[in-house]
């Protein structure tokens, strides 16, 4: 084989280490310092190297493809012995990370589960101590002197737009006017003389409590439904590269061992 011919599979297989061993050495620091208690330190370092996995199979497959056109054209060396070959190791190196990658699998997944769990606790004690607070908030005189005062506004307001029709259609019509004063508007066009009354049956305490509490039940549920999508598209995401990765590895790693013990075979059945 000419220079030429010679530099391409020499090219290969040096591309292919330093991607393998660029990636090793990246796997190696972003362990630094190590956090294997911290369930969300363990979930970002996984979700890392699952990210970084493809990385060192492209490696594999440039280091193996200059082997195989070195030995396409009959220029490649017979190694004396497996553990010298660099082939032995990066067989063995694709076998020990699809292990590594199928043991991720699960551990991902429960990482996944405990943290989601400590998640919604989380959303739903945030939740009820709202809850608890606004109820005694709402109990304390200065709520209720602030009610007493927004019923004499808005009787006093209703009272002024039923004098003047023009303004009473814009108010109606006014996307920024809340749907509980529009109501006692539309009441009182029929019982002008109920004014007062619909104003204390619609705007007081308990009308209140249960606006504030469904406003902290929504945001609770929305935040639950967010940590759930979020956590599902994690364990989705990365569970499933890291299943593939673990399929792509051992797949060479098993058929590598197999190809080089037979060709092993055959140099020691030609001596």
């Amino acid at each position: 084989m000419n220079e030429s011919s010679a530099l391409a599979p020499t090219t290969l297989k040096l591309v292919g280490v330093l991607l393998i061993v660029s990636s090793l050495v990246d796997y190696i620091v972003l362990a630094i310092p190590p956090q294997i208690s911290e369930k969300e330190w363990l979930l970002g370092y996984i979700t890392q190297i699952v990210d970084r996995g493809v990385i060192p199979l492209v490696g594999l497959a440039l280091l193996f493809a200059g082997f195989w056109i070195e030995g396409a054209t009959g220029s490649l060396k017979p190694s004396r012995s497996p553990i010298l070959d660099i082939r032995f190791w990066s067989l063995l190196l694709a076998t020990v990370l699809g292990l590594v990658f199928l043991l991720a699998l699960p551990l991902h997944l429960n990482n996944v589960r405990l943290l989601r769990s400590e998640t919604l606790q989380r959303v739903r004690q945030e939740a009820s101590v709202a809850e608890t607070t606004l109820l005694a908030q709402l109990q304390s005189n200065e709520a209720k002197a602030a009610i007493e005062r927004e019923q004499t506004q808005v009787k006093e307001q209703i009272q002024q737009l039923l004098a003047d029709k023009e303004r009473l259609e814009q108010f109606l019509s006014s996307a920024q006017v809340p749907p509980v004063l529009k109501e006692i508007v539309q009441e009182s066009q029929k019982k002008p003389a109920d004014v007062e009354k619909l104003v204390k049956d619609k705007l007081n305490l308990d009308a209140l409590k249960d606006a504030r509490l469904n406003e902290i039940r929504g945001r609770r549920d929305q935040a639950e439904n967010q940590a759930k999508l979020r956590t599902a598209k994690a364990a989705a995401q990365t569970g499933i590269s890291s299943l593939l990765l673990a399929i792509g590895y051992s797949i060479i790693g098993w058929t590598g061992f197999k190809t080089l013990g037979m060709e092993g075979g055959g140099r020691r059945k030609g001596r």
